[in-house]
């Protein structure tokens, strides 16, 4: 952030008005530094303080998050205030991100015709079918095809899952249904070392495999034993894939991982207050004084049932 600080103070001149057409003049016309000036231009903001209320256990956090919580959160109607500070590689990084799924689900450059889904018309905002990409214009208001685009899926959270999650993408497959396909980018050294899928990036497929099983517009359409994750390296190689894709099957010992989790939601959700889940480890062990239990918008509330025997 020193270099910021720096670029910032190099970047506030006092413009000198006396020599210049005042009306086509911006101060950021004295800045020399190409650096500063970009950073003028686009006055990024480095903290954004977000509340947003807490609802059921998502499939993408599922692994590592905590039950007891969720639990809290959807009964109180908590909200979960933070300050993050974003610089500007940041949120460079995270609009990447963004802008390989979009590549992914509305251009046939990684997986062409084979993509699945639902799609929708920008036009009318409509959602037209589920299936191929489309070859032919909006049937509700006549717009050409290129303003249609993917529109992901939304798992409703339902008894008995109350799970939600939306996935990136269905894969066709040759002689089957579609499966389900999750995009990951990630860092370079990250990426060349990757052997094999990472955990919580397993459970995640796991869980869309389960749940997908329990939802009413899915169940028959797709397969809900086999799904991939997809992993996009954010470096251009000289030579070799610059993705890397695993196939995550289901099995017995993962059905039981992610209905041990659920069930432990589901069971303190239908039996609050007298009933909660457990506390995590590291709330317990280190008395609520761990970063995640000051980070958690339940804290109050966790620790005066804790000290009630709950």
């Amino acid at each position: 952030m020193s270099f910021i600080k720096a670029v910032m103070n190099r970047s506030l001149p006092v413009p000198n008005v006396e020599y210049v057409d005042v009306e086509h003049y911006d101060p950021g016309d004295d800045i020399k530094d190409p650096e500063a000036l970009a950073f003028y231009h686009t006055r990024p903001k480095f903290k954004q303080t977000q509340g947003q209320e807490v609802s059921f256990p998502r499939a993408s956090s599922l692994y590592d998050s905590c039950m007891r919580m969720h639990v809290i959160a959807c009964k109180e109607k908590k909200k979960y205030y933070r300050t993050e500070s974003i610089s500007p590689n940041m949120s460079m990084i995270f609009e990447m991100g963004n802008a390989v799924h979009y590549l992914i689900q509305n251009t046939p450059v990684f997986f062409g015709s084979r993509r699945i889904g639902l799609w929708r018309c920008l036009a009318c905002n409509k959602i037209l079918y589920w299936g191929r990409p489309p070859t032919k214009k909006c049937p509700c208001c006549g717009a050409s095809k290129e303003a249609i685009f993917y529109s992901e899926h939304m798992f409703n959270p339902a008894p008995p899952l109350y799970c939600g999650g939306h996935t990136d993408l269905w894969l066709h497959i040759n002689g089957g249904k579609p499966r389900v396909l999750d995009v990951k980018t990630m860092k370079d050294d990250f990426f060349d070392s990757l052997k094999a899928p990472i955990a919580a990036n397993e459970f995640q497929i796991q869980t869309y495999m389960l749940i997908a099983e329990h939802d009413k517009f899915l169940k028959t359409r797709v397969d809900t034993k086999s799904g991939y994750l997809f992993y996009v390296g954010k470096k251009i190689r000289q030579g070799g894939m610059p993705y890397k894709m695993f196939h995550v099957r289901q099995t017995e010992a993962s059905r039981k991982s992610v209905m041990k989790i659920l069930n432990a939601f589901k069971s303190g959700y239908d039996n609050y207050p007298n009933k909660l889940p457990d506390l995590l480890k590291d709330c317990a062990g280190k008395a609520f004084m761990s970063w995640k239990a000051k980070q958690c918008p339940c804290l109050t509330e966790c620790t005066r049932f804790h000290e009630a025997g709950k």
